[in-house]
């Protein structure tokens, strides 16, 4: 996956030089609010970290094919 910026929901875009890529997954996470799991992952780190987030910010995608 190449590193790429993401946009929050509030304002603006950030960057981070191209060091940092953040990907949403298909997997809703069930609570009261919209969100759906996403993964952060970084240039120079062997593992991919799990959050979950709002629907209005604005992270990659990747699709695969089945």
């Amino acid at each position: 996956a190449q590193p790429s910026g993401w946009r929050p929901a509030s304002q603006g875009y950030y960057d981070y030089k191209n060091q940092l890529g953040w990907f949403w997954t298909s997997t809703q996470k069930i609570n009261d609010y919209p969100r759906s799991w996403y993964y952060r992952l970084a240039y120079d780190e062997a593992t991919a970290f799990r959050f979950y987030g709002h629907f209005n910010n604005g992270f990659s995608i990747r699709c695969i094919k089945d």
